[in-house]
């Protein structure tokens, strides 16, 4: 009720409930009597759709917000919503409803993919509201996902292209556009800036021209906040831009209150300058970008601030950050192991370093604890990245296939878009021999899957997969791919294995 006394106020004070005629007031108050938030939903966008104001109402967007949270929209509203787009041309915050609501419901319907497409192409990026990068790039998810899923990756860059070259001044879009157009070009031709094989590329290759181009724009792009310096320098490091490191510390200096430690520790690792890493006032934070650039002296010295609980965690993530694997690993069998005091983090570390000394006995005791934690906790302790993790690790040393499944499936159906899980999936499936359903999820997982090294062994279980169910054409591209992709010393590819590689160049001679 008090959300509705605070809607009711919020309209006097905008003048809507005198200025905007009987039909809105009504409508609104109509709304506000249902008790049922599907129905209200429909009500209040009845009144948006009949006001004669221009202006769209945002105490009544915020209300029908939490009431399609609430009631998990049939397509019906969400087609209702979709349609108040038009209407409401310049309104952000209504396409970014409907965008929450499509990635909600994972509904991406013909008429939304057209309207947000629209919208986009004649918005003022100008006035994007401010805290709205993660908005604006599931708008920009929303208007691709058509191209996306219908392979359709030329006319994605053509489409990004002239977006941007309607607004080549706006940072969020060009951060926006870059991920969308690195992710579409790799999915295409399998590499991305600073990957092997991009090199070879021809500056008039559509990708690359269109690369080339947001890169240029960078330099000019309008920054009026530190969200907008962070999405120049983030787009800047994704595209491999030499002004990088020169872009970090103009920005940092114009900026100097944003937190600055996570991008830089990355930047400082790409271009081995330890220098560049910028520490912030988040301990952790620091932490973890101490790890990223190799100064473990400097991690260390953070633990030492913490009781023995949270020390013994942080303690597990830098020894797998210095490759003390048996050392962790060993961790397992001790008999004060108790799995319910690691944070996620410390598991999902210790889970890798199980995983690299392939420790099956470790593995069946993690699998087991998080399965029991699952049934008996509703995941309290674990999680669906640990989930993932350990169903995944299980799936590729061959055992307790049938509790991996369960747990993978569950991180599936927390984020089904995920790659990583897709691919987890299918791996699980192939090592159980059902070929057909493993191929269905590895094709969702290249469907999906994201620039970078550790996307070689998606494409290694493609070719595998594709192989086994009688596609040699497809599985020598999938290996190709996953070869040119592959180094052995990156920590990316420490779950390639090599020996399918060989086994599969056998078998394709």
């Amino acid at each position: 009720m008090k959300k509705f006394l605070t809607l009711i106020l919020l309209l006097l004070v905008q003048g809507y409930i005198f200025a905007a005629g009987a039909d809105f007031h009504g409508g609104i108050l109509a709304a506000l009597n249902e008790t049922d938030p599907r129905i209200r939903a429909g009500r209040i966008i009845d009144a948006l759709e009949n006001s004669s104001e221009s202006k769209c109402s945002v105490a009544a967007l915020a209300v029908l917000s939490d009431d399609l949270i609430l009631c998990a929209p049939d397509e019906t509203l969400l087609s209702r919503l979709t349609a108040l787009m038009k209407k409401y041309p310049a309104e952000w915050k209504i396409a970014i409803l409907a965008g929450k609501m499509a990635q909600l419901n994972r509904t991406y319907t013909d008429e939304l993919v057209d309207n947000m497409q629209k919208f986009l192409m004649d918005a003022d990026f100008s006035t994007l509201p401010e805290k709205s990068e993660l908005s604006l790039n599931m708008l920009v998810h929303c208007a691709n996902f058509r191209f996306n899923r219908a392979k359709d990756y030329r006319n994605t860059a053509k489409f990004f292209n002239q977006l941007v070259n309607k607004n080549p001044r706006s940072a969020q879009l060009l951060r926006a556009a870059a991920v969308i157009q690195i992710n579409n070009g790799f999915r295409a031709c399998g590499t991305a800036p600073g990957l092997p094989g991009y090199e070879k590329l021809a500056a008039t290759d559509i990708w690359k021209s269109s690369l080339n181009s947001i890169a240029a724009k960078l330099e000019n792009a309008e920054v009026k906040s530190a969200a907008d310096a962070n999405a120049v320098v983030t787009a800047a490091l994704l595209l491999k831009h030499p002004e990088t490191a020169g872009m970090l510390k103009k920005y940092s200096s114009a900026f100097p209150g944003s937190n600055w430690s996570t991008l830089s520790a990355i930047i400082a690792r790409d271009t081995k300058t330890p220098a560049l890493f910028i520490p912030g006032k988040n301990i952790m934070q620091n932490f973890n970008g101490y790890l990223t650039v190799k100064d473990f002296s400097a991690a260390r010295k953070i633990i030492r601030n913490y009781n023995a609980h949270v020390r013994n965690n942080l303690d597990i993530i830098l020894k797998n950050a210095e490759d003390r694997h048996h050392e962790v690993a060993e961790l397992v069998h001790s008999p004060a192991f108790k799995f319910q005091e690691l944070f996620h983090e410390s598991l999902n570390a210790l889970i890798t370093s199980v995983h690299i000394v392939k420790d099956k006995k470790a593995a069946e005791k993690l699998l087991k604890a998080t399965v029991d934690d699952i049934e008996k906790n509703g995941g309290k302790y674990s999680g669906f990245i640990t989930c993932n993790a350990i169903g995944y690790v299980a799936a590729d040393l061959d055992i307790a296939l049938s509790d991996a499944e369960k747990l993978i499936r569950t991180a599936v159906h927390t984020l089904p878009e995920e790659a990583s899980f897709r691919d987890s999936l299918a791996w699980v499936l192939f090592r159980q021999g059902r070929f057909a359903e493993a191929e269905k999820e590895i094709d969702a997982a290249l469907e999906n899957c994201s620039a970078g090294l550790s996307s070689s062994v998606i494409y290694l279980h493609a070719a595998q997969i594709k192989f086994s169910c009688g596609r040699p054409v497809e599985a020598r591209k999938m290996l190709n791919r996953a070869k040119a992709l592959y180094l052995p010393d990156a920590k990316e590819c420490s779950e390639y294995d090599i020996n399918i590689q060989k086994n599969l160049e056998n078998l394709l001679k």
